[in-house]
């Protein structure tokens, strides 16, 4: 008996890679998945484009860009009436190795006590066989969380089981019986850092997050925000951890977060502003500003690029 595993892909104007992850789920060797695509006001016509080519899976349109936290949660929502057992978030900028689904739910399957898993992402095109991510662990300083084994070239030295602290959104498995007692992604966070905060919520209900090597996929890194150095994507990076830390951290680990932000701002800020980049490091700022006071994303206001 295979649990029923519901794929929620998130798009936001990215008709053509959307394309790609999706042929590449065809691929899928799981025997009881489906696919959920859930569009988040798109004006590049992926809705029609998706549909013509993809008949057969469940299309939600959102009249507006929700976000990436509440956008998931109307997938979700769906899935989670429809019988789902787990919930695969997928960002569609990756593709999928054609056994992911089975290792992932393999190790799932042998323990409760496992709540959240991920599988080793690699960059797709820019490193081939380089590492993005294993999982990760939160530690408070500037950028509040480290991604393990990030940029690091995949010689085998990763290939065991691991708890980590957080596994990276673009590609999480949950189990339902997780989502039922922690709840579904804060939309506060809008975009980053909302899946470390489910791992966080997961974790203190008593649930291991845990990485699986044999399970595989690729990721076009940050293309839904126009990469690193673009001032979208700094902005919403600083916001989403300075939700997080007013969330999460402690007296202490406020102000080690704080002490870590005021160095930054004098070193980066003076060696970027010497370097012509302003304005990604002003949009960090106003990311953190807008994350203490939890400031709503204005997607008409925002600097997108």
């Amino acid at each position: 008996m295979y649990p029923k595993v519901a794929i929620i892909i998130l798009n936001w104007n990215g008709k053509q890679d959307s394309l790609k992850c999706l042929y590449s789920i065809r691929q899928l060797k799981y025997p009881n998945y489906e696919v959920i695509f859930v569009d988040n006001g798109s004006t590049d016509g992926s809705v029609s484009c998706i549909s013509e080519n993809f008949p057969d899976i469940e299309i939600i349109q959102n009249k507006t860009n929700l976000g990436f936290s509440e956008g998931n949660n109307v997938g979700m929502r769906y899935a989670l009436k429809n019988g789902a057992d787990y919930i695969f978030l997928l960002n569609n900028d990756t593709m999928v190795d054609s056994f992911v689904l089975d290792h992932l739910v393999a190790e799932g399957e042998k323990n409760a006590q496992i709540g959240i898993l991920g599988p080793k992402m690699y960059h797709l095109e820019l490193h081939p066989g380089y590492l993005y991510s294993i999982g990760g662990k939160i530690n408070f300083r500037e950028y509040v969380i480290e991604s393990l084994a990030c940029n690091n070239k995949d010689d085998g030295q990763y290939d065991h089981i691991r708890e980590v602290d957080f596994i990276i959104g673009c590609g999480l498995l949950i189990k339902k019986k997780v989502i039922d007692e922690i709840g579904l992604l804060d939309p506060v966070y809008f975009s980053y850092f909302e899946d470390v905060d489910w791992c966080v919520r997961a974790r203190a209900k008593g649930y291991k997050i845990i990485h699986v090597p044999e399970a595989k996929i690729w990721h076009s890194v940050a293309a839904s925000t126009g990469g690193d150095r673009n001032p979208r994507w700094y902005y919403l990076m600083g916001r989403g951890s300075a939700v997080f830390v007013r969330k999460n951290a402690s007296l202490c680990n406020l102000i080690k977060f704080i002490c870590f932000i005021v160095a930054e701002f004098l070193w980066v800020v003076m060696k970027k502003i010497l370097f012509g980049y302003k304005k990604p490091i002003f949009a960090k700022m106003r990311g953190l500003r807008d994350g203490l006071l939890l400031r709503e994303v204005n997607t008409q206001n925002l600097e997108w690029k």
